[in-house]
């Protein structure tokens, strides 16, 4: 009893290499060997969670048969959330590739909770900010350039950082085109 004892505390501390050993006959024989299959099983499981995890990028599952009951539970759950993640990422992928590819109506529409709700949120409003300041630069040079209406300033006004220096750059070269340069002083 005190070894089947050391093996079960040794588990609930998280240590499943321990293993029985001990010579024994009968119905302790038969304990024996479902708790050395126990610990076999939760080696493996913990196996697979791990490398599972470590492996979110590359379709990953955990590879497991013969499971039941909770174990199988467990296996169906964390497999879906490796799925719902690696989703996740691809999607997020896919629309930073469309942004490095000037391709800026690409949203991420995946539905998403938590964190990745406000990454979701946060890359989308990205995403209509770049397009929206893509749109103005565009109309300002077509009609500064092509249609002669120089001084035409963009009417965009809620960029901030960055983005509104460049939309105040853009505004002071169609006000340059129009008025002309200035005089160098000597």
């Amino acid at each position: 009893i005190r070894a089947i004892a050391i093996v079960i505390t040794a588990i609930c501390r998280g240590d499943i290499t321990k293993k029985l050993d001990i010579a024994v006959t009968g119905e302790m024989l038969d304990l024996k060997v479902t708790i050395n299959a126990m610990v076999d099983q939760l080696g493996l499981i913990a196996g697979e969670v791990n490398r599972a995890v470590l492996e979110v990028a590359t379709q990953s599952r955990m590879y497991l048969e013969q499971l039941g009951g909770s174990w199988k539970e467990l296996q169906d759950n964390v497999d879906e959330h490796l799925l719902c993640q690696m989703n996740e990422v691809r999607a997020l992928s896919e629309v930073m590739r469309a942004i490095h590819q000037g391709k800026l109506d690409t949203y991420f529409d995946l539905e998403a909770q938590g964190e990745m709700l406000d990454l979701k949120d946060t890359v989308n409003s990205l995403v209509a900010q770049l397009s929206k300041m893509a749109n103005e630069v565009i109309q300002i040079c077509h009609k500064t350039v092509y249609r002669s209406m120089l001084g035409k300033q963009s009417a965009t006004s809620d960029f901030e950082g960055d983005w509104k220096m460049l939309v105040d750059g853009v505004n002071s070269l169609a006000n340059l085109a129009a008025t002309g340069p200035r005089p160098l002083n000597k």
